[in-house]
């Protein structure tokens, strides 16, 4: 998991990303590895998580978003609430549906929902959807539990 988290951080958005660092020495050292794994590898692992890991991964999220709020004298919080078409390659991509995709008509996607933190840029909650909901599908309850546990955590 530590892999992913930094080369998000890093700003690559696909698996197949890993590939461009495979041999550089500072990435190793970082992860502590002697090797960087195959994406292969790194996708059996992320196949292999069951839904209540997914939970767990989600809920240390946005605890470190949190976190860093904590630290940032903000008098006033701005959340960023936003939809995306990510379109996939294939036929049997779990949680995708064809739907709306002005790019690609036709292709499997999902609708994932976003709330940013507007002030610094971060990525507090993202919410999946397959791609052939309507853009207002469990978005007032998304955003209602969203500002929600904002709430508790920054009065």
């Amino acid at each position: 998991m530590l892999i992913l988290i930094v080369y998000l951080l890093m700003g690559f958005r696909r698996l197949g990303d890993i590939d461009y660092y495979r041999d550089d020495l500072m990435v190793m050292q970082l992860f502590g590895l002697n090797r960087i794994p195959d994406v292969v590898t790194v996708s059996r692992g992320l196949a292999s998580l069951d839904q209540e890991s997914i939970v767990k991964i989600r809920g240390l999220c946005r605890e470190w978003v949190i976190v860093q709020l904590q630290k940032v004298p903000l008098v006033r919080l701005t959340l960023d609430f936003d939809g995306s078409v990510c379109w996939k390659k294939g036929q049997r991509i779990e949680g995708t549906a064809v739907g709306y995709n002005k790019k690609k008509k036709g292709a499997r996607s999902y609708y994932p929902l976003f709330c940013m933190i507007a002030q610094t840029r971060q990525a507090f909650v993202v919410y999946h959807r397959p791609g052939n909901v309507q853009d207002s599908k469990r978005a007032r309850e998304f955003i209602a539990s969203c500002i929600e546990i904002l709430r508790r955590a920054l009065p």
